[in-house]
């Protein structure tokens, strides 16, 4: 179902609204197209193909695959950056990669230091220099879940090992991913939010701490405290909302249903319980840029909001939104005509749009089905009339299209650029898009660039969106099938002999060989010297 509105409920049924148009594909992800549910992301354990547990810790050079991992890279376009012991690896952030084995977590740099030791139960990726760890977490990741931690106590490292922030805290919040899994939120803005008394959301006390560990807002001033976000986070106490600068002053009292998150410089806020509310928008000193007078809205993106006046009803015991949908710019003036039936944010100037729309709703949020939808610009204009049955936000000037149950691309022009006759397809990234004919177990996939034309042939049983110049690959089925990297060419600079990858991050993969994770780079080339 395209262009579901994701209403996440942080809090007590804090509905912080985010929009997902169809396949996302940011950062590492390597997860295929939503619309293909053959291709339902894998956990945050494996990368994209089905590598099989490994089952304790080894020698490395007694591990029966280390001379077949050798085999491999000798004479190949990459060069092994850790070698293959892991029970399970991720994507490099900011040079470290978390890795696992025998049960404890830990970090390696990008010359294969051990730069945190694996004596955590589980560790998050870093962000902004520190990573959350956890010492007694029972399974931690293996189902992801926004309102608990899994037990354990939180605390975190920075990149030289150290454990700056002792490991004390029973709960810290999270955040989804684009693989559908999640991440713990550590620092931003300098500033950490922590839970103690319980690792569940619902039932743990909220504070605030730095860098340095000191308290800036105490524990159990707030029933809730979102991360900070441009030196602003939102704090709920006895059912209201307001916002708190990194001093822990409260900047806007607490006088609102409900705050959402910081976007452009403005956030959501509604007066009234959500489904009779009215909403509008403030920026971060509390003054009202938009007066709450609407009954839906989403963050502002590239300038404008969605915004609908409408109202809920029940039918044959289901919720449905009725309304009508446009976009106001930052003053509250209208710019896209409150006359379609859904809408989705703005991405590279352009917007989809959706005439006939039936919007559900559910505890998550709203979402469409049935319908037509088009196109808008950001002065209003119907570029693409309502005419076909999916469209997705444009990504590097090309937005995926469906139409008689077949997938194509359009351009900003709305002409067809790549025809209507891939059964799934992935948005463009790095100037390819992979697409696939025929059926899920028996299809092909291959790319297509931006005019069109199929620069890498339908040949793959499975294949991934490109990052860093590589896109990987797969050969065989699911259960058997290898992993390997082919070029923007088409050429396979890795053949497909690993039973599991993710995508390049930082210059580096990680795959996997017979149940274990390692890491590859590519081999730079020496640039060619004068004569």
């Amino acid at each position: 179902m395209p262009y579901k509105k994701i209403v996440l409920f942080i809090g007590i049924f804090m509905m912080t609204i985010i929009g997902f148009g169809g396949c996302g594909h940011a950062g590492n992800d390597s997860s295929p197209s939503w619309y293909d549910d053959s291709h339902a992301s894998s956990s945050a354990m494996q990368g994209i193909g089905n590598a099989r547990p490994g089952n304790g810790g080894f020698e490395t050079k007694e591990y029966p695959a280390y001379s077949e991992w050798h085999n491999i890279l000798l004479g190949s376009a990459f060069i092994e950056i850790a070698p293959p012991k892991y029970d399970c690896a991720y994507s490099f952030s900011e040079g470290m990669a978390r890795v696992c084995l025998g049960g404890k977590y830990g970090f390696i740099d990008k010359i294969n230091r051990e730069a945190v030791p694996l004596i955590y139960d589980y560790t998050d990726d870093f962000i902004n220099d520190m990573a959350a760890v956890n010492i007694g977490a029972e399974t931690y990741g293996s189902t992801f879940d926004y309102y608990m931690n899994s037990g354990g106590k939180w605390g975190f490292v920075d990149k030289t090992g150290m454990e700056v922030i002792s490991c004390k805290y029973d709960f810290l919040p999270q955040e989804p991913t684009n693989d559908g899994s999640g991440r713990v939120i550590g620092f931003c803005d300098g500033m950490a939010v922590i839970g103690i008394g319980s690792d569940s959301y619902w039932d743990c006390e909220w504070g605030v701490i730095n860098k340095a560990g000191e308290v800036i807002v105490s524990v159990g001033i707030y029933g809730w405290i979102s991360s900070f976000n441009d030196g602003i986070a939102r704090v709920l106490f006895d059912s209201k909302y307001g916002l708190i600068d990194t001093s822990g002053n409260e900047v806007v009292p607490l006088k609102y249903d409900w705050i959402g998150s910081f976007s452009e410089g403005l956030a959501a806020v509604r007066i009234g319980d959500w489904e009779a509310g009215k909403y509008g928008f403030i920026d971060k000193t509390g003054k009202e840029a938009v007066t709450c007078r609407y009954n839906y809205v989403s963050p502002f993106s590239e300038g404008l909001a969605t915004v609908s006046f409408g109202s809920y009803v029940y039918e044959d015991g289901e919720e449905f939104y009725k309304g009508k949908w446009g976009f106001i710019d930052k003053s509250g003036k209208e710019i896209v005509p409150m006359k379609y039936d859904y809408v989705c944010d703005f991405s590279e100037g352009f917007a989809a749009v959706n005439i006939g729309a039936r919007v559900w709703s559910d505890e998550w949020g709203l979402g469409p089905s049935d319908g037509k939808w088009g196109v808008v610009d950001k002065t209003g204009r119907e570029v693409v009339p309502c005419q076909y049955d999916y469209v997705e936000s444009f990504s590097e000037g090309l937005a995926v299209i469906r139409h008689g149950g077949k997938y194509g691309f359009i351009d900003v022009t709305g002409s067809v650029v790549v025809p209507c006759q891939y059964t799934s397809v992935h948005s463009f990234s790095e100037g390819l898009a992979a697409v696939r004919l025929g059926d899920s177990d028996t299809g092909k996939w291959g790319f297509v660039d931006t005019v069109g034309r199929e620069a890498v042939l339908c040949q793959f049983d499975d294949a991934c969106s490109f990052s860093e110049g590589l896109a990987a690959v797969r050969i065989g089925d699911r259960e058997t099938g290898k992993w390997g990297f082919i070029d923007t060419a088409g050429e396979k600079v890795m053949p497909c002999q690993f039973d599991d990858v993710y995508s390049f991050s930082e210059g580096i993969a990680a795959v996997n060989l017979d149940g274990r994770w390692g890491y590859i780079a590519v081999v730079e080339k020496e640039a060619p010297k004068d004569n």
